[in-house]
């Protein structure tokens, strides 16, 4: 998917910072620890919404 249109398709990398840098990661991926995402359930879609945890 990314490689048909990379524009579009972001890569995110969940996993801590220390993972991403040491362990290594795709050249194309964003490091986005899953601690600073927060989810809220959407009763009228039936799904989940993520968002961001605003950090200080």
């Amino acid at each position: 998917m990314w490689k048909k249109n990379p524009d579009k398709v972001k890569i995110i990398d969940v996993r801590t910072q220390q993972e991403y840098s040491f362990v290594g990661h795709a050249p194309m991926a964003f490091n986005i620890p899953f601690k600073f995402w927060a989810e809220k359930w959407n009763p009228k879609k039936k799904t989940i919404f993520w968002n961001l945890i605003p950090t200080l």
